[in-house]
């Protein structure tokens, strides 16, 4: 990606998807097992969260609010810049970390246009 021609920009959850799932309901700053996650988001939903479980998506969006995920993603990512940490050098080190939000504002402005 990096010498690529191209315009590509990387997304990534660390350490799993849910991490974005999560802040439609809360922030996320510490890093959560995978366990702890799928209890949060259980809570939040009123019924058990299985990965990849029919209409669970839909069920987040309808229940949560993508405002927040937003805010929540860009205010984690002020939390790294700050410290000088970014996804080319420092992933490892960035968790819990998502940069969903951008893909998802990009699709945002191009149903809106």
């Amino acid at each position: 990606m990096l010498i690529s021609m191209n315009n590509y920009e990387l997304v990534v959850s660390n350490h799993v998807f849910e991490i974005w799932l999560l802040m439609y309901f809360e922030e996320v700053e510490l890093k959560l097992s995978k366990k702890k996650i799928y209890e949060k988001l259980t809570l939040h939903l009123n019924t058990r969260y299985e990965k990849a479980s029919a209409g669970i998506i839909r069920k987040i969006i309808k229940e949560g609010a993508i405002e927040s995920a937003l805010r929540n993603a860009e205010a984690l990512e002020a939390k790294y810049m700050k410290s000088e940490m970014d996804i080319t050098h420092s992933i490892g080190k960035m968790n819990p970390y998502t940069n969903v939000h951008i893909l998802v504002e990009q699709l945002m402005s191009a149903i809106s246009n």
